[in-house]
């Protein structure tokens, strides 16, 4: 009986390490970063597996870190008196066992909740730096509702600004409408009104859950951010 707990322990490790290796790489190469997207396609374009963003994956991909984690707790505990046995084996002098089992210890504890303590470096994006200076050139291509007129694409110079503008600004699924309201300087209530969201919303909403309710793209979210920005650059 016990070999078979062990065996199927085993499979769900190995399938679970697949799993999480597969969203790793499709994260990584298919569902690419903003800049990444705009050297691909030319455009800022939104890119979904499923129906869920490379966020919402990574979510998924951390869900399925802890299950392999648990996983590997219980494989521990069924083959304890095994590993002990080994641990002797390797390990002769029994004054070193302690502090290696202590250091062992200690650092796997580090690696797993150093994230909720490192000290986080702030820089502004390379591009929005400049972004104010090129803004202004849109002014007249709006139309008289303030819309903006997509046919300026078709000037090389605008399509390297615009991709500019694009790299700067960073909208995932799991900020939350404060979070993007404070890193872009943009009133919550404008975000709202450009997405067409007329009914109350909380601030702290996540975006994805957002996106989901109301059916907009996050490209529409950093067009909303672009128009406030040409605004109130003036």
């Amino acid at each position: 009986m016990k070999g078979k707990i062990n065996f199927i322990i085993d499979a769900l490790m190995f399938i679970l390490l697949s799993a999480i290796s597969g969203l790793g790489f499709l994260m990584k190469y298919v569902l690419i970063p903003g800049k990444d997207r705009i050297a691909k396609f030319g455009r800022s374009v939104d890119l979904y597996f499923l129906g869920l963003d490379r966020h919402e994956w990574g979510g998924i991909h951390l869900i399925l870190g802890f299950f392999m984690l648990g996983l590997l707790v219980l494989h521990i505990v069924l083959h304890w008196q095994s590993i002990q046995c080994l641990f002797r084996r390797l390990v002769h002098a029994v004054r070193w066992r302690l502090p290696v089992v202590f250091g062992f210890s200690v650092i796997s504890l580090f690696l797993f909740i150093f994230p909720f303590f490192v000290h986080i470096e702030i820089r502004d994006l390379k591009d929005g730096s400049h972004g104010h200076h090129h803004i202004s050139g849109f002014q007249n291509l709006e139309s008289p509702r303030g819309e903006m007129n997509h046919d300026f694409k078709t000037i090389p110079e605008m399509d390297t600004i615009s991709s500019r503008l694009d790299a700067s600004i960073q909208v995932h699924g799991r900020m939350t409408l404060t979070e993007v309201s404070e890193y872009y300087r943009i009133p919550v209530s404008t975000i709202l009104s450009g997405l067409n969201i007329r009914r109350a919303v909380s601030p702290h909403i996540q975006m994805g859950h957002l996106r989901k309710q109301y059916g907009f793209r996050m490209s529409d979210v950093g067009h909303v951010i672009r128009q406030y920005r040409q605004t109130h650059s003036e």
